[in-house]
């Protein structure tokens, strides 16, 4: 089962791991400029969680970013317009800053979060998060 975006963001942006990290899965993760959302999303939900917590804040932007651009191209027929509006709104919230521990990072989550679960189901924010299924470009 996948956890929501803002389960999955506030889980990413924890400054350490859950878990030590060995040398040889740091190496084995994709380097900086082989990152993409293609490669990404092909990979298990374990090696996705991985990846993205070693990303910079930077790839995690575009990672998450691309994710809920591209759901919503897949499933705008089927979307209020109000869903649209809040989808909009959640892609301007994605920033660098969203994914910094501090305080004020842990304060744009609370929002996202909340801004997210007032206008989609617990299944459509699965289907957005950066751990969700691969969307393919429309």
């Amino acid at each position: 089962m996948r956890i929501s975006i803002p389960a999955v963001i506030i889980a990413f942006v924890a400054t350490a791991p859950t878990g030590p990290v060995l040398v040889d899965q740091a190496s084995s993760l994709p380097a900086a400029s082989e990152l993409v959302y293609e490669t990404f999303c092909k990979k298990e939900e374990r090696e996705k969680r991985q990846i993205f917590r070693a990303a910079t804040a930077a790839q995690k932007v575009t990672l998450t970013r691309t994710q809920l651009e591209r759901w919503r191209d897949a499933n705008q027929p089927a979307v209020t317009k109000d869903q649209l509006s809040t989808i909009e709104e959640l892609l301007a919230m994605i920033t660098v800053k969203l994914f910094d521990a501090s305080d004020e990072g842990k304060s744009l989550i609370a929002k996202f979060e909340a801004t997210a679960r007032k206008a989609f189901s617990g299944r459509q924010m699965d289907e957005m998060a950066p751990d969700g299924p691969c969307i393919a470009k429309k």
